[in-house]
């Protein structure tokens, strides 16, 4: 066998310290990458440099883009990543309080009329209790929060940048 298949000299990594293989591309403890973009083996201050970079932007937090889609999936949640958690679980959970009362608006129609049609052996007059329910202020105050929340992630979003 071939002594360059198995090189046993070790160097350190120039940012954990571990003793890894001469020809490492990429430290296996800490990830660093070893070789630069021409080949050659990077210094312990670019290694360094290179982390801190990394860590600064890791810092600057989440994009306006990244907290959008977060608030689309589940309103509020984009104020929480962008930081203000008590507005995201104020708009979350005013939010599904709304929600959960337009709900029980509606359960309570349609058991009734259950109950009716059961009793009387017809359904008539369900469409028309589910037309009034569709100017429920619940609803309407559930789209406006929905829609508040998007604007509150914007609202934040400018205001750390």
């Amino acid at each position: 066998m071939d002594k360059n298949t198995f090189p046993n000299d070790k160097i350190k990594c120039p940012l954990c310290a571990e003793e890894i293989r001469s020809d490492a591309i990429v430290c296996r403890f800490c990830r660093t990458r070893l070789i630069d973009s021409n080949g050659n083996r990077i210094s312990t201050e670019t290694a360094i440099a290179t982390f801190h970079a990394a860590a600064e932007k890791k810092a600057e937090g989440v994009g306006l883009g990244q907290a959008m889609f977060a608030n689309f999936l589940c309103p509020g949640l984009g104020s929480w990543r962008l930081g203000e958690k008590k507005r995201g679980a104020i708009i979350f959970g005013a939010l599904t309080l709304c929600i959960l009362l337009y709900a029980m608006d509606y359960i309570t129609v349609i058991n009734l009329q259950i109950t009716e049609a059961m009793r009387e052996h017809s359904t008539k007059g369900l469409e028309e209790k589910l037309t009034k329910l569709e100017n429920n202020w619940w609803g309407t105050l559930s789209f406006w929060i929905y829609i508040y929340s998007f604007i509150d992630v914007y609202l934040i979003h400018r205001k750390k940048v």
